[in-house]
């Protein structure tokens, strides 16, 4: 999911699908307009896919 918030009215939008263009030399999103413009994507600090499970020797075994 992604975040979007407008520049204008500071309204905030999560969006499950996204549709990825180039407009005007800058990346956007075709699905996040709100007040006739393109709003502003909000990065959220990513926490990262879990851990690694080593075993005592170092080494990382099974199948995923």
């Amino acid at each position: 999911m992604a975040k979007y918030k407008c520049a204008t009215c500071s309204k905030e939008i999560d969006l499950s699908t996204q549709t990825i263009a180039v407009v005007d030399g800058n990346v956007v999103c075709k699905e996040a307009i709100c007040c006739d413009k393109y709003m502003d994507s909000v990065k959220e600090k990513f926490t990262g896919f879990g851990g690694i499970i080593k075993k005592a020797n170092g080494s990382i075994g099974g199948k995923f």
